[in-house]
């Protein structure tokens, strides 16, 4: 990138990024609710919170208001409106 356009280059203000957050995660609460509910794996799950899958796992074994896992043999899901659902909580809360 030229000079130029690094100058270019706006740089967000706090509140800016607070309402793009929060515009984010509207989309995903309109989006869930229009899904059908779809299980997600940890990594899908992870990617939906915007969290590592470490921390997703630490937010199972940690948080006592997290949704609890459907095990499928060795593997566990998570109902997208269950998330949705406890994302919005933590979001309000």
């Amino acid at each position: 990138m030229t000079a130029k356009g690094q100058d270019e280059k706006k740089k967000l203000t706090p509140e800016e990024k607070a309402a793009r957050r929060a515009a984010r995660e509207q989309r995903k609460a309109e989006i869930a609710a229009t899904l059908p509910d779809r299980c997600f794996q940890a990594l899908e799950t992870a990617t939906f919170l915007g969290v590592s899958v470490r921390y997703l796992h630490n937010l199972v074994e940690g948080d006592p208001t997290f949704p609890r896992a459907i095990r499928f043999s060795q593997r566990r899901v998570w109902k997208l409106s269950e998330l949705a659902a406890w994302a919005e909580s933590k979001r309000e809360g």
